[in-house]
């Protein structure tokens, strides 16, 4: 399955350390998305991460701006909601389900695993007229 994560951040994410060396992460495609707060350094940072350049997206403002996308344009500093463009790049890009992060939450030792599991219909029933994920 072709799994993408989002995550928004005005910081170098350092958390991505934690996530890249997951089980399951060498087949996660990342888009980070910056704001007019976060600093020039996350680029460089990015790269120093054990990701494939073609798995690892950064979007900042003038990227944005460049894309046509406005968002940055109609938002103040520090919105949320510049990660829609994180989802409309994932969704371009072939995403087939879109896992959405914080850069100040620490993943759980099996949250690719657990995720892998949570998009298997196999592992998804119903019960008494509502979705159940069996996990």
């Amino acid at each position: 399955m072709n799994i993408h994560l989002v995550m928004t951040t005005i910081r170098v994410p350092i958390v991505l350390q934690e996530y890249v060396k997951l089980q399951g992460a060498d087949e996660i495609t990342w888009h980070i998305v910056g704001d007019r707060k976060s600093p020039d350094t996350i680029p460089a940072f990015l790269a120093t991460l054990a990701v494939k350049p073609d798995r690892m997206y950064y979007y900042d403002p003038a990227w944005m701006g460049e894309h046509g996308y406005s968002l940055p344009l109609h938002m103040n500093e520090n919105h949320d909601g510049l990660r829609a463009v994180g989802f409309l790049e994932a969704v371009r890009l072939g995403a087939e389900a879109v896992i959405t992060v914080d850069d100040d939450n620490s993943p759980h030792p099996n949250f690719f695993a657990a995720y892998q599991k949570v998009f298997d219909p196999r592992e998804m029933f119903v019960r008494n007229g509502g979705w159940v994920i069996s996990l």
